[in-house]
């Protein structure tokens, strides 16, 4: 269970990181184009190492996905950071591709739930759908008309993401326990490997 908790707490920072971000666009939009992309690729960076050294820690129990959205977030940054005069005049289409990443990620985790036949795939589908549209209306997006709404585009994806980490978080923990009452037997233990 430490690793649903760490991962739960890993989630949670990356998903309150995008709606700070996504706050700094609404609140000043008409900031420099320079800070921002700055303040992007640092928070990318941030996000970016955190899947990798998630993954890292945790192998491919989430089939390599947030190894693959952890490199992409951390180039994504250490551009924004090398170049931000240059990255920001297409900082709308870093940010749609962003969006469009994590949408086909969530997806593609509804997929999964679909086979595995688990409960929740409607919400992951609708999720993922949304920031899928959000994602490309990003892009589409005139940047002079974009900054606003991409700040409202990552407070929504951030907002999304702590739904789905809450869902599951509830229903990990609501399994474990019914689990538990089934098995009167199975003593709860933790796995600790040893030097």
């Amino acid at each position: 269970m430490k690793f649903f908790k760490k991962f739960k707490i890993d989630s949670i920072i990356t998903s309150i990181m995008l709606i700070i971000l996504g706050l700094l666009f609404v609140i000043n939009p008409v900031m420099s184009a320079n800070v921002i992309c700055v303040t992007l690729g640092s928070f990318l960076l941030v996000i970016g190492l955190g899947m990798i050294w998630g993954n890292a820690l945790y192998g491919l129990f989430f089939s390599g996905y947030s190894l693959m959205l952890g490199m992409v977030f951390s180039l994504l940054g250490i551009m924004c950071i090398a170049n931000p005069t240059y990255i920001a005049s297409f900082s709308n289409f870093i940010i749609g591709l962003i969006l469009i990443t994590d949408a086909m990620s969530t997806l593609i985790d509804g997929i999964q739930c679909i086979k595995l036949h688990i409960k929740g795939w409607i919400p992951l589908l609708i999720l993922s759908i949304l920031t899928l549209i959000l994602g490309i209306c990003v892009i589409t997006y005139p940047t002079t008309f974009a900054l606003a709404f991409i700040g409202y585009a990552l407070i929504i994806d951030g907002i999304c993401d702590l739904i789905i980490v809450m869902y599951y978080s509830r229903t990990i923990h609501k399994a474990r326990n019914e689990f538990i009452k089934s098995n009167p037997g199975i003593i709860d233990v933790e796995y600790v490997e040893k030097d």
